[in-house]
């Protein structure tokens, strides 16, 4: 606990800093497969701190994805578009190694509003669940909110990453046309071997500082992109983007060909700890 403190003495002035604007055509980020990015017969944790403006269309904005829904070890997040059944909504799909399917769909948490959300979906063992949580980051003091669970039934890994060459920040795996996410990415994590409590869920969405991932998992965390690597205005086509994990697992930028995307705005949604390095 005494670390989580450390971090809430220390008041900074926000920097300049940017997030991915993806623009639901056909922007995404890519991170290619590894064997620790295999989500274990165990907890684990994907989370992105997103902020989506654009739900418009009659199809489905995936925010993260590791191999088509359709597929034996499969993991998506994705949002309902407005002129969908049950519009506007939250979803989780996920499909085991050994083809356990589970697909929950109804979250509160209204797509296009504006706002910035961290996003988080969990294996919870202890509580045998899959979850998907929500916490709201402005200036205010936010409840986390479990807006989907499921009962764990199945006993089993998840490793879609290995039959799709790896996963995706912004698109569904197969790069489907009208499956893009329209809005900011700021931050993205995954974790095998832990999850989350509902305090520190909290801890990381109103602490307004980077770097709170590896404070909470250690080396339990097996990707972490802060998505900071550019400054405002230029565009992150084909740029690595720096794994702070320390894994390797770095992630790289595509605008799909089609336009001048995936731009980097600057926005100051987080501070900086007075040295990046200090886990």
């Amino acid at each position: 606990m005494f670390k989580y403190l450390l971090i809430f003495l220390f008041i900074f002035t926000l920097n300049a800093e940017a997030s991915s604007l993806m623009d639901g055509v056909d922007d995404r980020i890519e991170i290619a497969d590894t064997a620790d990015l295999t989500l274990p017969d165990a907890d684990w944790c994907i989370g992105v701190l997103m902020r989506s403006t654009d739900s418009s269309g009659t199809a489905w904005q995936y925010v993260y994805s590791s191999l088509n829904t359709s597929n034996n070890g499969s993991v998506n997040i994705y949002l309902r578009e407005a002129s969908n059944s049950n519009p506007n909504v939250w979803n989780f799909l996920l499909r085991d190694d050994d083809g356990t399917y589970y697909q929950i769909n109804g979250s509160t948490v209204i797509g296009g509003d504006g706002k910035y959300y961290w996003l988080i979906l969990q294996r919870d063992t202890t509580a045998n669940e899959l979850q998907l949580w929500f916490c709201e980051v402005d200036d205010s003091y936010n409840t986390a909110v479990k807006e989907i669970s499921t009962a764990d039934t199945g006993v089993d890994t998840y490793d879609g990453g290995a039959q799709d060459n790896g996963f995706q920040i912004g698109t569904r795996a197969s790069n489907s046309t009208a499956r893009h996410f329209g809005g900011y990415v700021h931050e993205f994590f995954t974790a095998t071997n832990q999850c989350l409590s509902q305090s520190e869920i909290e801890l990381l969405a109103n602490s307004h500082v980077r770097y709170i991932p590896i404070q909470l998992f250690g080396s339990n965390l097996k990707t972490y992109l802060t998505l900071d690597d550019l400054p405002d205005g230029t565009s992150g086509d084909g740029d690595t983007f720096v794994d702070r994990s320390g894994n390797g697992n770095d992630g790289t930028g595509s605008d799909g060909g089609n336009n001048t995307g995936l731009t980097w705005v600057g926005e100051s949604i987080l501070s900086y700890p007075p040295n990046p390095n200090f886990q």
